[in-house]
């Protein structure tokens, strides 16, 4: 928690939150990232972790500046 990580979102649309892996989460190990963003399909966001479900993230984007957005 309080950790800024960097998220591929593999599903999202604008308006919906998105859904992706950090870094440190492979394909296999059932772990996700939850972003309240609009992010899509594809995009890199920044995100700090605010908190957990389970063995998935749930985090809210952060600007270069580390403010959330």
């Amino acid at each position: 928690i309080d950790e800024v990580v960097e998220v591929l979102v593999e599903e999202g649309a604008p308006g919906e939150g998105a859904v992706g892996r950090a870094g440190h989460q492979g394909p296999d190990d059932g772990g996700t990232v939850i972003v309240g963003s609009s992010a899509a399909a594809g995009d890199l966001v920044r995100a700090i972790v605010v908190a957990t479900e389970g063995v998935d993230l749930i985090a809210e984007t952060v600007d270069a500046a580390g403010t959330t957005r």
